[in-house]
């Protein structure tokens, strides 16, 4: 996509209309005078409502079906656009939503179209989203969560510790019928969560390039296997070991 922006929703829980009959106490102050123990009938959703985003995800998935928009079957929170060879893309969280599109001027008629029903307030091009930052470069985007990583390691005290590069100890028997280790969960537990944590440091500036000149195919990788074997590598060849080691084989 060309084109990423964000938007937020100001006061998103407000605009819930609510699906069912809900009363609520007077708020302290307000009470009236004559009728203090009186409840009052809730006419819109409000912050603190078990209701709340739920109504507000239903009125504003309402209203992009009905601007022509339709909802993804894989993610209900995302909804999809197509016009001629155009299209944009909508992902939703909570009251942020990013908008991916392949023209400018799509996307901004979109904004506006949205602006007319909520109060919205564009936030520009998308740069961070859900823990990931969105870099580009003459390559296209890059995707890292260098920021997200900081945050973890500072949370548990882990700024200093020794970087590694892999997220499993490679010399350590991890098989469940020989490993000693393994009868000690809290150890093991212990162990395998600092050395993901050292992985994480190792690799924080690591990040995912998506190439603008990348070719539209799909690319599938299975596991055949079903995971038979998660120490090393197997391969087999008509329910045979052949050969320790990553090779393709004819079935």
């Amino acid at each position: 996509m060309r084109q990423q922006n964000r938007l937020c929703q100001m006061h998103s829980f407000l605009h819930g209309e609510l699906s069912e009959t809900v009363f609520m106490r007077q708020p302290k102050g307000y009470e009236h005078p004559d009728y203090p123990h009186y409840v009052c009938k809730l006419q819109r959703a409000l912050y603190g409502l078990k209701q709340s985003l739920r109504d507000w995800f239903h009125r504003l998935a309402r209203f992009l079906l009905d601007l022509g928009l339709k909802k993804c079957v894989a993610d209900q929170s995302m909804f999809i656009f197509h016009f001629r060879s155009d299209c944009i893309i909508l992902l939703i969280y909570v009251d942020d939503i990013a908008i991916f599109g392949s023209s400018k001027s799509l996307i901004s008629q979109f904004i506006s179209s949205m602006s007319t029903e909520f109060s919205m307030k564009d936030l520009g091009q998308l740069h961070y989203f859900l823990g990931i930052e969105l870099k580009h470069n003459s390559l296209g985007l890059l995707l890292l969560q260098h920021r997200y990583i900081t945050s973890i390691l500072h949370r548990f005290k882990l700024e200093k510790c020794k970087p590694e590069l892999t997220p499993l100890h490679s010399k350590l028997d991890w098989n469940s019928t020989s490993s000693p280790l393994l009868e000690y969960p809290s150890i093991y537990r212990q162990m395998a969560e600092k050395q993901i944590f050292r992985y994480l440091s190792g690799t924080i500036d690591w990040g995912l390039q998506l190439y603008k000149s990348s070719p539209l195919a799909l690319t599938v990788f299975s596991d055949s296997d079903w995971a038979g074997c998660s120490v090393g590598v197997e391969v087999r060849k008509q329910s045979n070991h052949t050969h320790a080691q990553s090779e393709a084989h004819p079935t």
